[in-house]
């Protein structure tokens, strides 16, 4: 029984290989049996004296004849070769007939042909020859599916040959499948078998000797107190250790405790307490120390043997997976961590944010956390590469991992976003005390190579439970806070208030509406005259956009646009702006004998930088309605043109160059900056109305319009006034040589 079952698997191999070399054996035999039958067929001469005559091979695609006798028009016999005649067809002159219901003899001749032509020719030609052996035999020839009438036996000799063949062939392949079934049995069930056998026997060598034998992977045995009784050859080459010294020795010196029913000692393991209880064992989280101390990790499965249903031992059966393991975590790390920085990633944090919320209000404790910005990491980037920028990037991640504790947990979102979970805090204070240290350590120089930056970071905060218990919310509360703290001068510390909470739904609700009003067409443009100062002329109308609201009626553009560039919808919003106006101009054009108004739009900065063919398909949409460029004037705001974005100067280029002309809006209320203006085609300065209305009582205001305007005829350009309410501040404009004026005095927005 030991030497069959130690053997098992070798016949199982035995058995495939067995099984295959049947299989291609009888299949070669049978396929060469079967040309040669073909062969000898078609090479066989005419034998007049035995009355029998066999023709050369007809290559072509039979058309069944056979031969009938004269006087009984009865057809003798048919027979079909072109079902297993893979070769070509043949004619064949085979056995003599005798019926002796009219007393005839002959011959019976079957010719496979292409038509029917060739039979009879074929016919023609032989009939000399068997003339003698055919007495009055009269042969035509029939084309046709036909039934054998008489002399069957020769048919059924070749079917039986046919039945045999496929028979041999099917027994054949069901053997080889059976034969690999049973080899690919699960080893297992063979684990199992054996060991079920071993319950009603002693605990023997032979019986070790057996099991080690069929096992095709490491095993061992051990008696109830841990001691090893055998260790087969697998197991040696991987832990190293000789056989000899292994027998007898403790099997607490393998294994590594690791938590996993392992605490350091067999006696006390959840291993030798299930196999007390008969229970098999398994696990994928076990650790084994070979020879030279290195942790081995492996698949382990441990099944009692046991005596009179009495365990008295167990076996053990274990393969290497370190190599897997080490695979598995590989993935694992790269889904769940930053490669730069090494910290969590944005789905690690969001499962450890998870995690220590519940454990948070399960213990009635809060949880903060944080939301940090570097501010102005752009401008590192675009100064000094993003070499540079990433080396800043991982000096910041272990600045800001120093000021927390092990159990929090500081993950990198993105870009230059960082997160910090603070777990199980009970004094609210703290969270400001880490936030506070991450804002000065952050501050502090950092000497990258020959280069040393300076940068601080913008940080919000929410609380749970205080602010929520829910985890989108507690992010986006946290990031609210964030960009609070950034529009009040960064390098600042926000919570999370109610005022935010308030400001936080209004921006969701104006969202949504703005969705729902781009779907539905609830905008309309409105356009203001601009007044050439000196003429009273209207020589230009400003496209306002505005928004009719279902519900709260006309809303103005400062209300939603900024909220509308949050939501990334400023591109579409433009686009229909733009669009719309030239809809109306060319209506405009139709009532006014082909004249152009010409028309300034105002764009968002985000419509030229996030949207690459922006001007090219403006300039084609002008082109398709024959409108100039010169008809349109596009105005921009000073953010615009202080950005060094390579996508907004090609838009301005594109423009540019069909004809379009620029315009600065909200002069003086930003920058200022006067080294930018030679940069950028510019052809309109436009004075915030904050300064035209003070101008009436401000001199500093008059000063700066007068600047202003000084400056900009300087540099060839024309100025536009803004917010012109009434007759005097008109008149001063005169005075100072303004271009133009815009304003409620002097003209109402209105639709077209």
């Amino acid at each position: 029984m030991h030497l069959s079952l130690k053997n098992f698997p070798r016949c199982f191999t035995s058995l495939r290989m067995l099984g295959t070399f049947i299989f291609v054996l009888l299949i070669f035999g049978l396929s060469t049996i079967r040309y040669s039958f073909f062969d000898n067929v078609r090479t066989n001469e005419i034998d007049t004296s035995k009355k029998t005559v066999t023709t050369e091979l007809i290559r072509s695609q039979p058309i069944i004849s056979s031969l009938h006798v004269d006087g009984s028009k009865q057809e003798i016999f048919h027979y079909d070769f072109s079902q297993i005649n893979s070769r070509g067809n043949f004619l064949k002159f085979p056995k003599s007939f005798s019926d002796k219901s009219n007393g005839s003899e002959g011959y019976v001749l079957t010719l496979l042909s292409s038509d029917d032509a060739a039979i009879k020719k074929t016919l023609t030609e032989k009939r000399s020859q068997f003339q003698d052996g055919i007495d009055g035999a009269n042969t035509q020839a029939s084309s046709g599916g036909l039934i054998p009438k008489n002399n069957e036996k020769n048919l059924i000799d070749e079917y039986y040959y046919l039945a045999i063949t496929l028979s041999g062939a099917i027994l054949v392949v069901l053997l080889s499948f059976t034969i690999f079934a049973v080899a690919k049995k699960d080893r297992t069930k063979v684990f199992n078998d054996l060991s079920q056998s071993l319950k009603e026997q002693d605990s023997s060598e032979t019986n070790d000797f057996a099991l080690g034998g069929i096992l095709m992977e490491c095993a061992l045995t051990i008696d109830l107190d841990g001691k090893i009784k055998f260790v087969n050859q697998e197991a040696v080459n991987l832990l190293s250790y000789p056989q000899d010294s292994m027998i007898g020795e403790s099997f607490d010196k393998l294994f590594k405790p690791n938590g996993d029913g392992i605490d350091g000692t067999w006696l006390n393991s959840r291993m030798h307490q299930q196999v007390l209880t008969g229970q098999t064992f398994e696990s994928e989280s076990i650790s084994f120390l070979d020879a030279n101390g290195y942790e081995i990790q492996i698949a382990l499965r441990v099944v009692p043997l046991t005596k009179n249903e009495k365990p008295f031992g167990a076996m053990l059966a274990f393969r290497d997976i370190t190599n897997i393991k080490k695979t598995h975590y590989e993935i694992w790390r790269r889904a769940n961590f930053d490669s730069l920085t090494n910290l969590p990633n944005r789905n690690l944090f969001f499962d450890r944010l998870s995690l220590e919320l519940k454990k948070s209000l399960r213990g009635q404790l809060s949880l903060g956390l944080m939301f940090i910005d570097i501010d102005r990491f752009k401008e590192v980037n675009d100064t000094y590469g993003h070499q540079i920028g990433d080396r800043l990037l991982m000096e910041l991640a272990s600045r800001i991992s120093e000021c927390v504790r092990d159990s929090d947990t500081v993950a990198r979102l993105g870009g230059d976003e960082f997160t910090v979970i603070l777990t199980q805090q009970n004094d609210l204070m703290n969270i400001e005390r880490v936030g506070r240290k991450i804002l000065q350590i952050i501050s502090e120089p950092v000497l990258i190579g020959d280069v040393k930056i300076t940068t601080s970071c913008s940080i919000g905060i929410a609380i749970a439970p205080q602010d929520t218990t829910d985890i989108q919310e507690l992010v986006n509360f946290a990031d609210e806070a964030m960009y609070s703290a950034k529009k009040l001068g960064r390098n600042q510390l926000h919570f999370f208030t109610e005022p935010l909470r308030d400001a936080m739904r209004t921006r969701i609700t104006v969202v949504n509406d703005l969705q729902d009003a781009l779907s539905n067409g609830h905008f309309l443009i409105e356009y203001q005259p601009i007044v050439k100062t000196h003429s009273n002329q209207v020589e230009m109308h400003e496209a306002l956009i505005r928004w009719n609201h279902p519900e709260r009626g006309i809303i103005y553009p400062h209300a939603f646009i900024k909220h509308a560039e949050d939501a990334g919808l400023i591109t579409s919003l433009g686009n229909w702006v733009f669009s719309q106006a030239i809809i109306d101009l060319t209506k405009y054009a139709e009532k006014n004998n082909g004249k152009y108004p010409t028309t300034t739009i105002n764009v968002s900065p985000l419509q030229f930088k996030t949207q690459a063919d922006c001007a090219k398909n403006w300039v084609n949409m002008m082109k398709n309605v024959g409108i100039a460029g010169e008809s349109i004037v596009i105005e921009i705001t000073e953010s615009m043109i202080l950005e060094d974005s390579d996508q907004i100067k090609e838009n301005i280029k594109v423009l540019s160059d069909y004809g379009v002309t620029f315009g600065l809006d909200d002069f003086g209320t930003g920058y200022s900056s006067l080294s930018y203006l030679k940069k950028f085609d510019i052809q309109y300065l436009k004075i915030d109305k904050s300064f035209i209305i003070g101008s009436k009582t401000s001199k500093s205001d008059q000063i700066i319009i007068e600047g202003i305007v000084g400056i900009a005829h300087k540099l060839n350009m024309q100025v536009v006034a803004e917010g012109v309410e009434d007759l005097n501040q008109l008149e001063y404009l005169k005075q100072i040589n303004c271009d133009f004026v815009q304003g409620y005095f002097l003209g109402q927005p209105n639709s077209r």
